[in-house]
């Protein structure tokens, strides 16, 4: 999946009521135009995790449920540090210190 590009990761489980593995790993920062940077993000379910993912795909929303694993890569330096920027937001809001109601919508979830 990588081809075979060698990435140092790091993984942790969580347990609550539910068992999560996650783990992330990254190259960068690699520099140039090759392209041969890698940042992955990994979910792992090992247990009562309710989960589903929606991916939009050419106009159309496709829906994921009950998955085992989930895997994102990025490809690049630039959009590792967008990612960790996306995570960072999130965290944010998840911890209830994202305050600028710019950024703030309602959203209907099922």
């Amino acid at each position: 999946m990588l081809n075979e590009i060698s990435i140092k990761t790091f993984s942790r489980g969580l347990e609550g009521i539910h068992f999560f593995k996650v783990e992330a790993g990254t190259n960068c920062p690699q520099g140039g135009s090759d392209h041969r940077a890698r940042t992955i993000f990994r979910l792992i379910d090992f247990g009562s995790t309710r989960w589903e993912i929606t991916v939009r795909q050419r106009g159309k929303n496709v829906l994921f449920e009950n998955l085992d694993e989930l895997e994102i890569v990025f490809f690049g330096d630039a959009e590792r540090w967008t990612f960790i920027k996306a995570l960072k937001f999130a965290l944010s809001v998840y911890r209830g210190t994202c305050k600028d109601k710019r950024f703030e919508r309602e959203r209907r979830v099922d």
